[in-house]
């Protein structure tokens, strides 16, 4: 009576609904292995309702494996007849409303952002594509005297989305005149408009809700507090610290944000992998372990979060080594 829509984002699996007249022997399988095996009894109207599947099937699906081809058998325990649906989902954690997948992907780049975005001179920024025809990425900067650059992206045909970087440092020449750039690929368009980084700003680059990687760089006031966890006992005699345990943990703002990067954050602090990402490219893994997310419907609203984070190694004493500077930190501050 009713099927998963072919395809479909995983975290919009639907529901099942049979019309049987015998308990059913329900399987799903994925390359011939069998993620479910349960049997269902109709109810007094003969249905059999397989509620929220996406549940199941959602933990099974893992980037960089974004296109699983599910098959559903129905046998009847009764009179062993066998049926079956197959059905295409794609890697997906928050529900995409308004849109069929096919639609998303022919008009939308592989993010919760819609059409722009603000970022940091020399950020680093990445693009994600699903495309089933091979295409190009057209990539125009435009600059304060008004002249314009071209760049453009080879983007392969592919069942998985592919993630460009598009950094502007990367791309464009005398990036401390650009305005903006956008990228086209096909109906798809994109803006990134250009503003200078603050002093001391953090960037993060984490896994959105599709399993592409973006980057946010946090521009508010970061800080950090030490908490110890000492443990003491006494020794020939003598009281002494054994073992003591140090957990930094680092509070961030993150400047003020346009209304569609703040819901698009929302993905960073629920993410499963983000990463504090350094100037060289190294990446050092952290965990967001409390973000503050508030809105109203006051028309002046700024919006701006909080939130706390920690590394995720265990050892968080560490010994930076860094050049000598002739001045302080507020000579930087002073004079850039």
């Amino acid at each position: 009576i009713q099927q998963p829509s072919d395809p479909c984002f995983a975290s919009m699996i639907g529901d099942i609904i049979l019309q049987a007249d015998e308990p059913v022997a329900l399987s799903i399988s994925f390359q011939s292995v069998n993620i479910l095996s349960e049997v269902y009894v109709p109810d007094v109207l003969e249905k059999i309702h397989i509620l929220e599947l996406w549940k199941v099937l959602l933990p099974q699906i893992k980037p960089p494996v974004f296109q699983w081809d599910w098959t559903v058998f129905f046998v009847g325990t009764i009179s062993g007849q066998t049926q079956n649906i197959t059905f295409v989902s794609y890697y997906a954690t928050s529900i995409v409303s308004g849109i069929s997948l096919n639609n998303f992907r022919d008009k939308y780049f592989w993010t919760a952002l819609e059409r722009e975005k603000t970022i940091c001179r020399n950020q680093t920024e990445f693009l994600s594509v699903l495309t089933y025809i091979a295409d190009n990425i057209t990539l125009t900067a435009r600059y304060r005297n008004g002249d314009v650059q071209t760049k453009n992206l080879n983007v392969l045909s592919s069942f998985v989305p592919q993630t460009l970087d598009v950094s502007p440092a990367k791309l464009f020449d005398n990036i401390y005149d650009i305005v903006y750039f956008t990228a086209r690929c096909g109906d798809r368009h994109f803006t990134w408009y250009i503003v200078e980084a603050p002093p001391r700003a953090v960037q993060f680059k984490f896994m959105n809700s599709f399993g592409c990687y973006e980057t946010f760089v946090a521009c508010g006031d970061i800080s950090f507090e030490n908490k110890y966890t000492d443990h003491f006992s006494t020794f020939e005699g003598q009281y002494r610290l054994y073992d003591r345990k140090l957990i930094r943990e680092y509070s961030a703002a993150t400047g003020v944000l346009s209304p569609g990067m703040s819901g698009w954050l929302e993905d960073m602090f629920s993410s499963p992998d983000v990463n504090l990402l350094g100037t060289d490219g190294s990446m050092t893994r952290v965990v967001i372990t409390e973000a503050t997310v508030k809105r109203s419907s006051a028309r002046d609203e700024i919006v701006r979060y909080e939130f706390k984070y920690r590394l995720a190694r265990s050892n968080h004493n560490e010994i930076r080594r860094t050049t000598d500077r002739i001045f302080d930190d507020t000579f930087d501050y002073t004079f850039n």
